[in-house]
């Protein structure tokens, strides 16, 4: 009895030992994006930058190692909390989009707005963050009804594609503080979950665990996100999420062009042309390299088939970023753990669109000027230049 007492508290003791050991609840699969990003409204925490070993989201997602691609992250943000470098006022080119655009998964000098901007030879600023109605922080943004740039260019990813919604979303610097969290019984309960799950999730006796055991599981069986480019296997995002099983009629094609070109015909009257230039996801660019029961269950046509002949068919300046991509599928254009673009991919797209965007920019000087700035004490409130629609905020899945 005392040789099972002395081994119950020997065990106790190693495992109390280890488990204390494991507890490191800093995240190492965790993406700087996530680091900056405000839960609470479309845009990061602002003049903060951050510096860390990333790994992608897929690969977080599937916790197993060998499909894993660490690589060193570097994510700054502007006092407006964007992604923009400090000092940049009044520029001739404004990007919109979600978390392509904003660059998730890259470098400050791999983004969008990092690589047409040097191609350009000037500063261009990213409106982008966590959602699929950018265009609405653009026109809720004071700075750009006082100061229009000449071009917007509009680029939200192929399954964030869908009609506009204007609604008035207030900058960072016009919102009310933020009122103490009060604690109640489900604030508490709600923070003990998050502990679980950081506890469960994060440790790293839990991590060590999980990942073995993923790995052990891929080796026997594959895993069914996985496909091969170039020879070496990446993970893609399934195609159910990529939405490739609904027809352009069930994602609300006719509506999604009647509002973008509403969104053009809106900041055309201050002088702005708008550049569209939707992204394609992995499927719309290597259909060959998913299962062909997957490919099989996709509609035809795509949504893409069809989004930038009617955007131009609309009298929409369009970019067809699908067929660039195309042209240079080899190297592999995404990242191998994520679900988003390479700087390959990025600086291919930013090729495309510096090519539409350098004759409109050339011809500035000729830009009509057909309003007065703003005065102080006359400037339209953010809900009179949107309109008077207002419906809750879309988020990005």
């Amino acid at each position: 009895m005392s040789d099972a007492r002395t081994f119950i508290r020997i065990f106790g003791f190693v495992y109390s030992a280890l488990l204390i050991w494991s507890l490191n609840f800093e995240r190492p699969e965790f993406r700087a994006w996530e680091m900056l990003k405000d839960p609470e409204t479309e845009f990061f925490y602002p003049n903060l930058t951050v510096e860390m070993t990333e790994v992608g989201d897929l690969g977080f997602r599937a916790w197993i190692p060998s499909l894993q691609r660490p690589r060193a992250g570097l994510f700054s943000t502007d006092r407006y909390g964007f992604r923009n470098p400090q000092g940049i006022e009044q520029p001739r080119v404004v990007l919109l989009g979600d978390s392509f655009v904003a660059g998730s998964g890259l470098r400050d000098d791999q983004t969008l707005a990092a690589q047409l901007g040097r191609l350009l030879g000037e500063p261009v600023y990213s409106v982008a963050c966590e959602t699929a109605n950018s265009p609405s922080l653009y026109l809720s943004d004071p700075r750009f009804f006082e100061h229009p740039p000449r071009v917007v260019v509009f680029s939200p990813v192929n399954r964030l594609v869908m009609p506009l919604r204007f609604h008035e979303i207030l900058p960072l610097n016009r919102r009310p503080p933020r009122e103490p969290r009060a604690w109640t019984l489900d604030s508490i309960a709600q923070e003990l979950r998050h502990a679980n799950q950081v506890l469960g999730r994060d440790n790293g006796l839990s991590r060590a665990m999980r990942y073995g055991y993923n790995e052990i599981v891929y080796s026997v069986f594959g895993h069914p996100d996985v496909i091969v480019a170039d020879g070496e296997p990446a993970i893609a995002l399934p195609l159910q999420e990529q939405k490739c099983s609904l027809t352009p009629e069930q994602r609300g094609l006719e509506r999604a062009i009647a509002t973008t070109k509403q969104f053009a015909q809106m900041i055309g009257t201050r002088g702005t042309t708008l550049v569209y230039a939707p992204i394609p996801d992995s499927a719309e660019v290597y259909p060959e390299l998913f299962r062909e029961d997957e490919r099989d269950r996709c509609a035809r046509p795509s949504l893409f088939d069809v989004l930038v002949p009617e955007a131009r068919a609309a009298g929409i300046t369009a970019v067809d970023l699908r067929d660039v991509f195309r042209l240079n599928k080899t190297p592999y254009l995404y990242l191998r753990d994520d679900s988003h673009w390479n700087p390959r991919a990025v600086g291919l797209a930013a090729e495309a669109l510096a090519e539409a965007i350098r004759p409109l920019l050339a011809d500035d000087k000729d830009r009509p000027v057909a309003f007065r700035a703003p005065q102080s004490g006359d400037a339209p409130s953010a809900r009179s230049r949107l309109g008077s629609t207002s419906t809750p905020r879309d988020r990005q899945p």
